[in-house]
């Protein structure tokens, strides 16, 4: 028989402890003790049983503990990787749970009955996310389809509560779920719809990801920002394309001026004349300022959504 300390709970183990208590009138206490690897504590009655501190390991395999944790105390738990599908955490704590990497399908978080605001997602990534890298096909657009709406249901979760970091991390791994499952499409369907309704959506998350984070990542844009003026900035000056027309430190200055004026769209003033740039440099001066202002709206809006949220 385990102890949890030297030697592991098996299932057996707990169920007769809880038994025992519970004829007792005993809370079950099984704070920071060891189970065994991939227990199997789904669909049991776990209703206020003690597992503070305790920790779960995960085995390839599972570790399942869908069960009913109703007024359960699960703070400093480590349930990193466990499958708690079907769980219900009324009124559970789960303050600095460790819940990175956990299968959460179907799992009841009930709106102001459960202490979920600080549990440790991690990467915030659920587990069904991250074993849908490991399959192809329907199989993995299953999981993403599940770990698209887990994700939301707990951005919904933490948006209510008023955690809205959190809320924020579960939609960006909203958006990466969907776009990864957009990334495939059955053969049947591709008959008839074909691939470019799908690729085109794909294409628009591929670019809000990489640009600002669907809204979360407000300094990707000014690390893109940085990228473009510089890197025109440089282009003016290899190609001398801007007065004086050589590898100077004059000219390199003068590119990086111009570069930096045409991304902000301030307005070039009585500094530059007609031959102070070549007639190619204007055109592209003139994207630049399009593009410019493009991002230094959109890091705005996603600076103030962030902030002010």
């Amino acid at each position: 028989m385990g102890d949890g300390v030297n030697i592991p709970f098996i299932r057996e183990d707990v169920l007769d402890k809880i038994a025992e208590c519970r004829k007792k009138k005993e809370v079950p206490n099984f704070s920071s003790k060891v189970f065994e690897e991939a227990i199997d504590l789904s669909k049991q009655n776990l209703q206020h049983v003690i597992f503070s501190g305790a920790s779960f390991p995960y085995r390839e395999g599972e570790t399942k503990v869908g069960a009913n944790f109703t007024g359960a105390d699960l703070k400093d738990a480590d349930l990193q990787n466990a499958h708690i599908e079907y769980a219900d955490f009324t009124g559970a704590d789960l303050v600095r749970t460790k819940l990175e990497g956990a299968y959460i399908e179907a799992a009841n978080f009930p709106k102001g009955n459960v202490r979920l605001g600080d549990a440790d997602w991690g990467n915030y990534k659920i587990g069904e996310e991250v074993e849908a890298e490991k399959k192809k096909g329907e199989e993995q657009q299953k999981l993403l389809r599940i770990a698209e709406h887990r994700y939301r249901h707990l951005k919904q979760w933490y948006t209510d509560a008023g955690y809205y970091d959190t809320a924020g991390e579960f939609f960006y791994r909203e958006m990466e779920a969907k776009r990864k499952r957009l990334g495939w499409l059955h053969p049947k369907a591709k008959r008839w719809l074909g691939w470019w309704p799908l690729r085109g959506e794909k294409v628009r998350l591929n670019i809000y990801r990489w640009l600002y984070g669907y809204g979360e990542r407000p300094w990707r844009v000014v690390a893109w920002g940085m990228l473009v003026l510089f890197g025109l900035a440089l282009l003016y000056f290899f190609l001398r394309g801007v007065a004086p027309y050589d590898l100077s430190e004059d000219a390199f200055l003068n590119s990086l001026y111009y570069s930096a004026v045409s991304f902000t769209a301030l307005g070039y003033g009585p500094w530059f004349g007609d031959t102070s740039v070549h007639s190619w440099v204007k055109g592209v001066g003139a994207a630049e300022a399009i593009i410019g202002v493009f991002m230094i709206a959109s890091f705005l809006v996603t600076f103030i959504r962030k902030m002010t949220r």
